[in-house]
């Protein structure tokens, strides 16, 4: 869903890593393998909208909480539907420069 560039529900670490550089980290390819295969239950190497928000609440220091991480999922998702399509996606990447 978030960053979900083909509609079907899920990102991969590449998606990952540009909702983490869109709040201010730069995690590393191994950061971001470790990060999903923490809540990768069914190893894909890809997480759904639910297990990003088990992942940030997992870090010891939280960087988002889960009502932050719905309010920028929001932001992204501009007709409520449920999913980030592309077009939202580089709208809103637009808008934040």
């Amino acid at each position: 869903q978030l960053f979900d560039k083909d509609g079907d529900g899920i990102i991969n670490s590449k998606d990952l890593a540009a909702v983490l550089q869109s709040i201010g980290y730069n995690p590393s390819q191994e950061d971001l393998k470790a990060m999903i295969q923490a809540v990768d239950q069914d190893n894909r190497g890809t997480i759904d909208f639910k297990a990003f928000c088990d992942m940030m609440k997992m870090k010891r220091k939280p960087m988002l909480s889960s009502a932050t991480a719905l309010e920028l999922f929001r932001f992204f998702d501009s007709d409520f539907n449920g999913l980030i399509t592309r077009a939202e996606l580089e709208k809103a990447m637009q808008a934040v420069g």
